[in-house]
């Protein structure tokens, strides 16, 4: 009876382990496939064209146009793709500012609260395009136009381009960053086509001057060429312990070495000014996605958006006086 026990016992041992080990190798396979998926979809997301990211426009309220019609609502009746192409002669009118921000539902309440702020404080036409998402977009049609003065319209965004390429490495704030809604910045040459200067405004930002004024700032600049977005400095906050470079991004990366050559402060990217005619010449929305695509390979940055805008702007940014 003791020999049988031991050997059942040994049995018993014996297919644990070999449960063990299967659970084993179904974990590393399904880890690996996973990669393999990920990795397809960044490969894959470059196929998909930059002007399919824009699945329809609509103006909200197009009798408020006024001296912005000219420049842009030709672009808005149509809502295809088709519509959407780059017009290589743009000259930007200083009657009317265009603002650009990206909201989602949970930001709505900060999102009016700016808008309301923007027009108290503004004498000129401001033209706001809001960016969001396919699920968000009824609930902004019906709010918005009760709380605008000023012409509005609202973008739906596609982001099966972008999705892929986003990688947070490490950070407290993890799922925030991986809210595609924060990358929509990056594809403004698309949504205006016809527009030059613009101003970008995060939806949770107060107002308290003229935006205007960060025109004028912006296009009195020196050295347009190499020039051309314009910020206030990155401030070290509670949240923002340090707002140099290479806290920012890995400097102890070749690529980034190479480019980062002081250790500087960057600019914060939730209120700038820039030349999106600059953009389509110089491919700034294909050299952001560029970042994010080296991202997923190796650690290159921490947080989400503010990263690739800072390496592409690296020494081409002009500091804001506020």
């Amino acid at each position: 009876p003791t020999t049988s026990t031991t050997m059942n016992g040994r049995g018993s041992l014996k297919w644990i382990l070999i449960i063990l080990l299967v659970i084993f190798c179904i974990g590393l396979a399904s880890q690996y496939l996973h990669t393999l998926v990920f990795y397809y979809r960044v490969i894959t997301s470059e196929n998909e064209s930059l002007e399919d990211v824009v699945l329809s426009r609509q103006l909200l309220n197009p009798e408020r146009l006024g001296k912005c019609g000219p420049i842009h609502h030709s672009r808005i009746r149509k809502t295809t793709k088709n519509q959407i192409k780059s017009n290589q002669n743009i000259n930007a009118s200083q009657e009317c500012i265009h603002i650009v921000t990206s909201a989602t539902k949970s930001y709505l309440t900060a999102l009016l609260a700016s808008i309301n702020s923007i027009q108290q404080h503004t004498t000129r036409t401001v033209f706001f395009h809001v960016v969001t998402t396919t699920e968000d977009l009824p609930l902004f049609k019906s709010i918005l136009p009760e709380h605008s003065l000023s012409p509005l319209e609202v973008i739906e965004f596609k982001d099966t381009r972008l999705r892929p390429l986003i990688r947070v490495w490490e950070n407290d704030r993890y799922q925030v960053y991986y809210n595609t809604i924060n990358y929509a910045r990056f594809y403004m040459p698309i949504f205006l086509p016809d527009v030059s200067e613009v101003i970008y405004i995060d939806p949770d930002t107060i107002v308290m001057g003229d935006v205007g004024d960060l025109i004028e700032i912006f296009t009195r600049r020196e050295d347009e060429r190499r020039i051309y977005l314009a910020a206030v400095e990155s401030r070290t906050t509670k949240t923002h312990p340090k707002s140099f470079y290479c806290f920012l991004v890995n400097c102890d990366d070749p690529e980034i070495s190479k480019l980062i050559t002081e250790n500087n402060k960057f600019f914060n990217a939730g209120v700038f000014v820039t030349d999106l005619q600059r953009w389509r010449e110089e491919n700034v929305t294909e050299q952001l996605e560029y970042w994010m695509r080296e991202n997923t390979k190796r650690p290159l940055y921490i947080w989400g958006s503010q990263a690739p805008l800072s390496l592409v702007f690296y020494n081409r940014w002009l500091q804001l006086p506020f």
